[in-house]
């Protein structure tokens, strides 16, 4: 069995526990300003960064970290709120893919007011240097993140 030192255990365990307990910050701000939850920003966010503002489906699974199935119930809300549509993927007629309309940049908009205070203050208040955080942990992003999409 891999053996981690007590140092790594450490570290894997601030990392969650920060990590889960500011997520649990950002929501309770979001429920409390009549706001929908950080899965719907971390979806949102996906689709404004991509080319056309619309990914594939099972991309946007991949990029968000989620099964296709709760990716798909998550979708169907997004579009009973008139933030996102799915239609046909031009290039592949099996495909389907989900297209950020402008109801939903405005609500990305609202939500990141909310949500960026709250990582502001609970993340970026304690941080000295962000990018040394990033660059420690970006192999380790890079080797589950090939293993979780079938790349390794």
């Amino acid at each position: 069995m891999p053996r981690l030192s007590r140092s790594h255990q450490e570290a894997w365990s601030a990392l969650f526990v920060t990590q889960a307990r500011i997520q649990l910050e950002v929501d309770r701000a979001l429920e409390e300003a009549g706001l929908p939850p950080h899965t719907w920003y971390d979806l949102l966010y996906r689709l404004h960064l991509a080319d056309g503002k619309r990914m594939r489906m099972h991309e946007l699974a991949d990029e968000v970290a989620m099964s296709r199935s709760g990716l798909t119930r998550l979708a169907d809300r997004l579009e009973e709120a008139g933030l996102v549509t799915r239609r046909q993927c031009p290039t592949d007629r099996r495909g389907l893919e989900l297209e950020l309309l402008p109801a939903g940049t405005e609500m990305l908009r609202r939500i990141w007011a909310v949500y960026g205070e709250v990582l502001a203050r609970t993340f970026g208040a304690h941080v000295g240097d962000p990018g040394a955080i990033t660059e420690q942990l970006r192999p380790v992003l890079e080797a589950v993140g090939a293993r979780a999409v079938g790349r390794a």
